[in-house]
């Protein structure tokens, strides 16, 4: 009788977890859409992207950024991408359930321990699109901020390629600081991947790390207009 209840207990939470899904999908995409249409969200570049599994960074200047990002590769180019994501935000009443519903990898920046590494690793290893923003956080004034190098070892480490993207148009969405997002013309400008296959397997020095990060933000910068200046 107790293992009967246990295995219904487990079916009914299942569908509760499918069911909340199904509705953080149909919230997510009755508010995307629409506002993607008045956007005029334009994709550039799309036949750069390479064969999977590769990290895709972009520049952060939105509280929008993910979650235009999130769906409008998921649906309408039907290339989901798992993001990696800050601790602080699984710990958000609100944001947490799009962390789990969009299978958002969490990280402790103050302390990346071996799980993360784990997770990140089995995603690429499953041919999963791993997105990142190598800033860290986001722009508060739309200019790039200084990349950090976990992309560049993430890379590195797990073999694979990264493709720099330049978001255009998004910081007037909804910069930081402001609670209500406006109307404004979006373009993803997806650059040339960056092969690191060199690299591979070598004790690289904080430099060498640092100038391929370098690298990978001048990129970025090229795509959205601008100079990095770190």
């Amino acid at each position: 009788m107790t293992e009967m209840t246990e295995m219904m207990g487990d079916k009914m939470r299942e569908i509760i977890r499918k069911t909340k899904w199904l509705f953080m999908e149909y919230v997510v995409w009755c508010f995307m859409r629409p506002f993607l249409w008045l956007c005029q969200l334009e994709l550039r570049n799309y036949d750069h992207l390479p064969a999977q599994p590769y990290i895709m960074a972009f520049n952060h200047v939105s509280y929008l950024d993910w979650l235009i990002l999130y769906p409008f590769f998921n649906k309408i180019k039907k290339q989901p991408i798992i993001f990696i994501g800050k601790k602080r935000l699984f710990e958000h009443p609100l944001f947490k359930h799009f962390m789990e519903y969009a299978r958002v990898i969490c990280v402790d920046q103050e302390n990346v321990n071996k799980t993360f590494l784990c997770q990140v690793r089995k995603s690429l290893k499953e041919g999963n699109i791993l997105g990142i923003f190598p800033e860290g956080t986001r722009s508060a004034d739309g200019r790039l901020l200084k990349g950090q190098p976990g992309i560049t070892q993430l890379a590195i480490m797990n073999r694979v390629p990264v493709v720099p993207v330049g978001l255009n148009g998004f910081y007037n969405i909804l910069p930081k600081g402001k609670k209500f997002p406006r109307i404004n013309k979006l373009a993803i400008e997806i650059g040339e991947p960056i092969y690191l296959d060199q690299y591979y397997g070598k004790r690289l020095t904080e430099q060498e790390i640092e100038s391929l990060t370098r690298l990978i933000m001048t990129q970025i910068g090229h795509l959205t207009h601008q100079e990095y200046n770190f």
